[in-house]
């Protein structure tokens, strides 16, 4: 994985069993803070209706248990 500096927390990921290229956005957040969540959540929805071929499309989203970087 590359990280794109320029964009923070993106990076420039391959699926290994498709070859596939794409774009990765950690995102880290506190649990204990609702303005925190809150943004995390609105940035999701917002991703989830994008539809513009200079945008790319949200595929999926992975989330971790052991840490608060989502």
């Amino acid at each position: 994985m590359d990280q794109i500096e320029h964009y923070g927390n993106m990076y420039k990921a391959r699926d290994i069993q498709t070859g596939h290229f794409f774009a990765l956005k950690r995102f880290r957040y506190d649990r204990s803070d609702p303005e925190s969540v809150k943004r995390m959540a609105m940035e999701i929805a917002i991703l989830r209706h994008l539809d513009h071929p200079n945008v790319i499309k949200l595929e999926g989203i992975v989330t971790s248990r052991t840490s608060q970087s989502y």
